[in-house]
């Protein structure tokens, strides 16, 4: 939510790059909620207070991992900015806002659907597993250029040069990127 509310507050004046880090790297099978993640969407819904923070469905499994999701986004993202930035949001509305488990395929081809992706297409890069091998890429070049296994999530790096690590303030987003608009 803040990273959009940049995008809307500078528009072209930056450029903001969405890379898949998996917090694990390697899916597990998804699980019943654990009070440690209901407890951790509390949190979150207490620092992002225009977010949408539902309740988690339970007859959804909880995810594992974020891999297919993240596999998910690049298949869309092959379809171009717009439809992977459409993709992107309802992602993380069917996950935060609707409680459903973005692990699950047949959740991510109703997210496909739902933000006006050729889904036929879409299902056939994410069901041959076409961009894993991408998204994995970006977690081993983020593990040895950011440390991000060590730093946490959410990690931004404002003009590869600087890192902000775990929920920032919009007020300090903004700082950044006015200060790296003025240099």
């Amino acid at each position: 939510m803040r990273l959009r509310r940049i995008e809307d507050d500078y528009g072209d004046r930056v450029d903001i790059t969405w890379h898949g880090y998996p917090l694990v790297p390697l899916e597990r099978s998804p699980r019943p909620i654990s009070q440690h993640s209901i407890e951790s969407r509390r949190r979150a819904a207490e620092v992002e207070p225009k977010a949408v923070f539902g309740p988690w469905d339970p007859s959804q499994m909880y995810p594992n991992g974020s891999m297919r999701a993240l596999e998910a986004a690049k298949c869309a993202a092959l379809q171009g900015y717009e439809a992977y930035s459409r993709f992107h949001w309802a992602l993380f509305s069917a996950f935060f806002a609707e409680g459903k488990n973005i692990s699950d395929p047949s959740v991510l081809i109703q997210v496909a659907r739902a933000s006006g992706l050729d889904v036929e297409a879409f299902a056939e890069e994410f069901v041959s597993c076409s961009q894993r091998q991408k998204v994995l890429a970006e977690y081993r070049e983020a593990m040895v250029k950011y440390d991000v296994a060590s730093l946490g999530v959410p990690l931004v790096i404002a003009n590869d040069q600087f890192r902000m690590v775990g929920a920032a303030t919009p007020e300090a987003y903004h700082e950044v990127v006015e200060h790296f608009l003025a240099n």
